[in-house]
């Protein structure tokens, strides 16, 4: 359907038939549209105070609890101070408190000191006693070594002058150590001559020497020589002639 056309003078204008708005509904708009913005004011005003009452609300939880721990302190400290003023109006109790308490704590350092040295004694010992110990184990050794020795000494002079021989008059005897010493006697004869001349005076005096029985009997010498000969190892020994002085005889099993 075609529009109505104005052809007045000659131009044409087309006619507009859109609804027209009354002005009491373009008020009604502005009117709800200014209460639509007032309820948002309000709502957001009860937002904040909401917020705001929150706020205040844990700030009063805060309060709450502040007042409860201030009350609970005054009351411990209240029962502190009642019980300085007890122990004030009772000096006994005061002192035996005082003196309980410094008693225990005197025990606990006087323990504490005792217990360190005893352990400081305990250990000195051990290692006193562990060093003594080894050091008597390490001196015993050693005499045992120095024991050996002196004995390998002797024996070795032993095996030397059982080979001697009268017909070796001056084959020298090897001196034994005497007991317990690293030395010989300084009068030891040099040789089978001059051991058979010594005199009862001399071979007595090298018995002593070397710690070996002495005779006092008659013929005492011939006694003495014959058992300074067997201890040195010399495989003879002395044996008296009819009408004349005792002469040395070779051992029959060496000859």
């Amino acid at each position: 359907m075609n529009s109505p056309t104005n052809t007045r003078n000659g131009n044409a204008r087309a006619i507009d038939y859109s609804p027209v708005v009354p002005p009491e509904a373009s008020r009604v708009q502005a009117s709800v549209k200014q209460i639509k913005d007032e309820i948002g004011k309000i709502q957001k005003y009860q937002d904040d105070l909401e917020k705001r009452q929150s706020t205040e609300g844990n700030v009063a939880k805060a309060l709450e609890k502040f007042r409860k721990d201030i009350k609970q302190e005054d009351e411990e400290n209240e029962k502190a101070i009642e019980a300085i003023k007890a122990l004030l109006e009772d000096p006994e109790g005061l002192r035996a408190s005082v003196t309980e308490e410094l008693k225990e704590e005197i025990e606990r350092e006087m323990n504490d000191i005792i217990e360190a040295k005893l352990a400081e004694e305990v250990s000195k010992s051990l290692e006193q006693h562990t060093s003594m110990e080894l050091q008597n184990k390490l001196d015993h050794i050693m005499e045992q070594i120095v024991l050996a020795q002196r004995e390998l000494h002797n024996a070795e002079s032993r095996r030397a002058n059982c080979l001697l021989r009268l017909d070796q008059p001056r084959a020298a005897l090897t001196p034994l150590f005497k007991p317990n010493e690293d030395q010989a006697c300084p009068s030891f004869p040099k040789s089978l001559s001059a051991l058979f001349a010594l005199d009862d005076a001399a071979i007595q005096n090298l018995c002593v020497e070397y710690g070996l029985p002495v005779a006092t009997a008659p013929h005492a010498r011939d006694t003495n020589m014959n058992e300074f000969l067997r201890y040195i190892g010399v495989q003879y020994q002395m044996e008296p002639v009819p009408g004349g002085p005792s002469l040395p005889v070779l051992l029959r099993r060496y000859g």
